[in-house]
């Protein structure tokens, strides 16, 4: 019985740690958005397997210069749910995402409700 529940503990560990490791992957992102050194249509386009979990409400207001009504406009022109994670969109939705993120006037098509 004893060493049932020391794999029990030691598997909650490996769990605990697996998680922590995907928080501190989706933080450095956020970070990387948020000073520009990435741009945020090539993490929603590319983002590999460890950003899966990452709410992309979360990604998008990351970067400087977008709030949280920019961001659900972006997403809602889309159309994605606000509460969406990275790896639950769809190769065409997170296509069309990057692509609305991309162009030069997003900033000003939001503003006039155009996304």
């Amino acid at each position: 019985m004893a060493a049932t529940h020391h794999r029990d503990r030691e598997q909650q560990l490996g769990a605990l740690s697996l998680a922590n490791a995907v928080r501190h992957r989706i933080h450095l992102a956020k970070c990387d958005l948020y000073e520009g050194r990435r741009a945020i249509w090539d993490v929603i386009a590319d983002a590999g397997p460890e950003l899966a979990s990452a709410p992309v409400l979360d990604l998008i207001t990351a970067v400087r210069g977008l709030g949280r009504v920019k961001a659900e406009r972006l997403m809602a022109g889309v159309p994605v749910s606000h509460d969406v994670r990275l790896g639950q969109m769809t190769r065409k939705q997170r296509k069309r995402l990057a692509q609305a993120l991309q162009t030069q006037d997003w900033r000003r098509r939001v503003r006039r409700g155009e996304l």
